[in-house]
């Protein structure tokens, strides 16, 4: 059990202000029993759009699978995470420690030869900073193409209650991408 993310996202125009995001998530896990598991995450994000330098979450806890079959499953986290925030210049608060609940939910759906559906939502709310709530979802669709090529289709979106001065509370996006198995 163990799984990682790389989530990445530049656009620009003229005369418009340039966005990059660039996310790094792992997950990994020991097994309790056949429903049940410890898990590790550690999360890296930064994000122009919110004036996150680098938010480098790192943290754990225990989950349950509620469906966990040959097609599909359905598990839900439950701990607890450090947070340490960097803030672009100008941020009133240039940097951030705080202690955050974990709270979550992961989904897939699968038909090997075919398709894969993917989804995470996490929420994170404020222990050392009371009434602030964080969460990342992404979803992601990907359909086998013959030769072992793919192609996919994500969304993802990433909250903030309290953030920095002068920064968005929402960044989200959708994507299509093609790669290649072997």
């Amino acid at each position: 059990m163990g799984a990682v993310s790389f989530t990445s996202s530049f656009s620009g125009q003229s005369g418009a202000s340039k966005a990059n995001l660039i996310e790094v998530q792992t997950l990994d896990g020991v097994f309790l029993n056949r429903n049940s598991f410890l898990m590790g995450l550690g999360d890296f994000l930064h994000s122009s759009q919110q004036n996150v330098t680098l938010r480098t979450t790192l943290g754990g806890g225990c989950g349950r699978y509620l469906i966990r079959s040959n097609h599909n499953s359905l598990d839900w986290i439950v701990g607890t995470v450090y947070t340490h925030e960097n803030f672009g210049t100008g941020s009133i608060r240039p940097v951030d420690h705080n202690v955050e609940a974990l709270l979550g939910t992961q989904y897939q759906l699968f038909h090997f030869d075919r398709y894969q559906m993917q989804s995470q939502l996490l929420v994170y709310p404020g222990l050392s900073d009371a009434g602030r709530i964080r969460t990342t979802t992404k979803t992601t669709f990907t359909v086998k193409l013959a030769n072992n090529f793919h192609t996919n289709f994500s969304f993802w979106d990433n909250f903030d209650s309290n953030p920095p001065f002068d920064s968005k509370r929402n960044e989200w996006g959708v994507s299509n991408g093609h790669g290649w198995t072997f």
